[in-house]
């Protein structure tokens, strides 16, 4: 296993999650009509393709499913 890579995948995973999480609480502040939705759905949609990224690291070395919820 590279820790280097496992590393850094991890700390990926972690920060994306935690942006996440804001983004989609911004969203769920917004009015539906509102023009800044736009942008916030398309950050959340880059997140989501950041933590398959990372779990794609994860698991091409062979990492579980779930450390990088345990690493948080």
């Amino acid at each position: 296993m590279n820790d280097r890579w496992t590393d850094v995948a991890l700390a990926t995973a972690e920060g994306a999650r935690s942006e996440l999480a804001a983004v989609q609480a911004g969203l769920a502040a917004l009015p539906v009509h509102s023009p800044a939705r736009a942008a916030l759905a398309a950050r959340a949609a880059d997140l989501r393709h950041c933590l398959a990224a990372a779990r794609a690291v994860l698991d091409a070395y062979a990492v579980p499913a779930g450390a990088e919820e345990a690493a948080a």
